[in-house]
């Protein structure tokens, strides 16, 4: 298993490592990938119209708390943010 890795967003390329490498890629996660945050759009699309997933959302969520210097608990819960406000009630 890599130690280190690098993930792609709208915000740039950012590292990573544990225990990130092992959220991003657990099964709860990656079921993230078929979840559309598109809601009613996904049956009004346009021709420029560029799907966005909840995968996406949350890897991009990460990427701007490492950018901006949040500490490993922010990141984690903003990565994680989707499962923790689904299942906090």
């Amino acid at each position: 298993m890599h130690n280190k890795i690098i993930i792609q967003t709208t915000y740039g390329n950012f590292e990573i490592g544990q225990p990130f490498i092992d959220l991003i890629n657990s099964p709860a996660m990656q079921r993230l990938k078929k979840i559309s945050m598109g809601g009613i759009t996904n049956f009004v699309k346009g021709s420029d119209y560029k799907d966005y997933f909840r995968y996406e959302h949350s890897i991009n969520v990460l990427a701007l708390l490492i950018k901006y210097g949040a500490d490993k608990e922010e990141q984690i819960a903003g990565l994680l943010g989707y499962f923790i406000s689904r299942h906090a009630k």
